[in-house]
Parts: structure tokens; sequence; C-alpha cells
């Protein structure tokens, strides 16, 4: 094991320690969320064409997500129909395939930046902690909450630090 992947399995066994001293005090659970070590794999590209862009989402297989277009937002759980019509041109999406990769997609000005992330087998890259957002759709039954992963890199510079966060899906409002 490499010496970034035994620091972040050391990591993820301290801060387990941690969350089970904190036990039963109140708002621990919130303040110390699980983390995990885990591998992932970052790719990314710029289109500068609409219709490419949408392609890619389309080809993507995105079963749950949500589109932010010029004149409406597109929430949805059970795969993408593709564009409502009169909604624009894409501005920012978020989406999750079968597989549980994600692919974010952000206009940025002269074209959109397109990132695919995915845990993939190997040895960890980064530790991970599930986070939970209020989301403002309701779902067929019911409120919903964003479910992101937010992954963490340790580097020499700033040691522990968040690193991105990527969509993973959708579930009810407990």
């Amino acid at each position: 094991m490499s010496g970034a992947a035994a620091t972040l399995d050391w990591l993820a066994e301290a801060h387990a320690r941690l969350r089970e001293a904190c036990r039963g005090h109140d708002g621990a659970r919130r303040l110390f969320g699980e983390l995990r070590p885990v591998r992932l794999e970052v790719t990314g590209e710029t289109l500068a064409d609409h219709a490419a862009l949408l392609g890619r989402l389309e080809a993507f297989g995105a079963v749950a997500g949500w589109v932010q277009w010029q004149s409406a937002v597109q929430p949805f759980e059970a795969g993408w129909s593709g564009p409502p019509d009169g909604a624009g041109r894409l501005l920012a999406a978020e989406c999750v395939d079968e597989a549980g990769a994600s692919l974010h997609a952000r206009w940025t000005g002269g074209g959109w930046l397109l990132v695919r992330m995915a845990e993939t087998a190997g040895a960890p890259t980064h530790l991970r902690e599930t986070v939970r957002r209020i989301a403002t759709w309701r779902g067929g039954d019911g409120p919903r909450v964003l479910i992101h992963h937010r992954c963490w890199a340790i580097t020499d510079d700033a040691g522990a630090r968040p690193v991105l966060a990527r969509f993973v899906g959708y579930a009810r409002e407990d």
C-alpha cells in the first residue's frame, strides 16, 4: 500500500474512533459523518457545442439528477427524458448513472465543462463522506434530499481538504 493510501486508511480509522467516542452527544453524528477511503477517477472535457453536450448527457444514461436550463429546473429520478420544450440552453447539471458514476456539467461562459467522477477499485486516493441537503423539489411520494459524496484529498501544502462533491442521488426526506 502506498504512503498516501496508508494515510487515508489511518485517517478514516482515527475518524471512526472519534465518532465512537462522541456517540450519544448532541450533534456528534452531524459533526462527524462517516469517512471512507475510496479511489476516485475524475475525467473532464470542455465542449463548445450545445448539441454535443446534450448527446453526452443522453449517452451517460442518467437515472437521477437535475438539469438547470435557462428557463427551468428539471429534477428527475426515473431517467432523463431530454430537454423540456422551450427551456433554452443547459446552464448546469448533476446526475448519476445506474453504476453510481456522476456526471456534472457547467456553463463556463465560453462552453461547458463536463466532469465524470466514479469510484474504482484500487489504492484509495480520497476520503469520502456522505452529505445530505434539503432539495426544493418534491418527488411523487414526498420531499427529497440531495445526496452528495464530498471527497477530501491529502496534500503536502494544505493537509486534508475537501476537493469536490459529486451528486449520487436523492433520498426521501426523513
